[in-house]
């Protein structure tokens, strides 16, 4: 069995100045033309990955074998990138409506093996 976590911080640094909107001819003396705003750092990306295996061999002649095998797996993420993709998230774009991927895989193998000598 086996768990990880992965995260991932998206850190900026900077920012930008940006024209004051009510900054236009006629507005009162010392209003400012233009403001900096200081980037803030992205939400952190986290996944999460659960796995199980389990496999058997059975040995019923000297020459011949069965393998068994299982594994089940489960992967869960929060990924704050899809949340743009939504009806309503971005203007003048059409939606894929995407989420972020959670899903659960299972896996099941049987195998006959046959040496040769």
């Amino acid at each position: 069995m086996s768990f990880s976590r992965a995260r991932t911080d998206q850190g900026v640094s900077g920012g930008n100045y940006v024209n004051n909107p009510l900054a236009v001819a006629g507005a009162p003396a010392g209003t400012t033309a233009a403001y900096y705003v200081p980037a803030a750092p992205l939400p952190t990306v986290v996944t999460d990955t659960t796995e199980l295996k389990a496999n058997a061999r059975y040995a019923f002649a000297k020459q011949q074998a069965v393998h068994v095998g299982f594994s089940w797996q489960h992967m869960s993420s929060s990924n704050w990138g899809y949340d743009g993709l939504q009806f309503g998230g971005l203007a003048a774009v059409l939606p894929t409506t995407q989420v972020s991927p959670n899903f659960n895989v299972f896996t099941i193998a049987v195998a006959y093996v046959f040496q040769f000598r």
